[in-house]
């Protein structure tokens, strides 16, 4: 597991597809500090493992499903990634339970300047919402947030200038597409409350976003 607090920013120096599967070798030296065959890394959100290592380089593999679920089919080599090793057991958790298993891909619709934050505002797919709450958490590209605003199908975010610098967040552009993990707490607290059909009415899911 994750907490969504970035370690390092690093950079994309190759993408080779294999039969069923796509191979990709990352430049980090910091997550080469210790990394290993084995190891999990979210790149972007994504839980990727370790499949060899050469420092400054490490290589992981991703198969299709992940392909199609996520952004990484628009991903080239050259590109910048948001970087985090896997949470060690003690250490604190900074930001919140992250498994790096991304839900959706989703655009940003707009960019606000705030002074020195900034408010970035996304369109969710519908089946998604139910699992987004104002003021709870949510992982864009693998960056532990919490949800400012909540609008129909829309969410804002706030960054700070520390987590824009941190971050890729400092060179997204209006409808660049980015991995969204929900709140795993969230998906079981819905789930149960769904499936036992008790103490809930059809307003409330409604409003969640389930069609009733």
């Amino acid at each position: 597991m994750f907490t969504g607090i970035i370690e390092d920013i690093g950079k994309i120096k190759s993408i080779r597809r294999g039969r069923g599967y796509l191979e990709l070798e990352i430049e980090s030296v910091l997550i080469c500090e210790d990394v290993k065959i084995d190891d999990s890394v979210a790149v972007n959100g994504i839980c990727l493992t370790v499949v060899a290592e050469n420092s400054p380089i490490f290589q992981v593999q991703a198969v299709a499903e992940t392909e199609k679920r996520t952004s990484l089919g628009f991903w080239k080599s050259g590109m910048s990634v948001n970087l985090e090793r896997a949470l060690r057991a003690d250490a604190r958790l900074g930001g919140h339970v992250v498994q790096g298993h991304v839900d959706c891909i989703a655009k940003i619709k707009k960019i606000k300047d705030l002074g020195e934050n900034r408010e970035f505002i996304f369109e969710l797919p519908e089946e998604v919402l139910p699992y987004t709450v104002e003021k709870g958490s949510i992982t864009v590209d693998g960056v532990s947030l919490t949800i400012a605003k909540k609008n129909r199908q829309e969410i804002t975010l706030s960054l700070i200038p520390h987590s824009m610098k941190k971050t890729l967040f400092n060179m997204y552009k209006i409808g660049d597409s980015v991995n969204i993990e929900t709140d795993i707490l969230g998906k079981y607290i819905v789930e149960i409350v769904k499936t036992s059909g008790k103490g809930i009415d059809k307003e409330t899911l409604m409003n969640w976003g389930y069609k009733i």
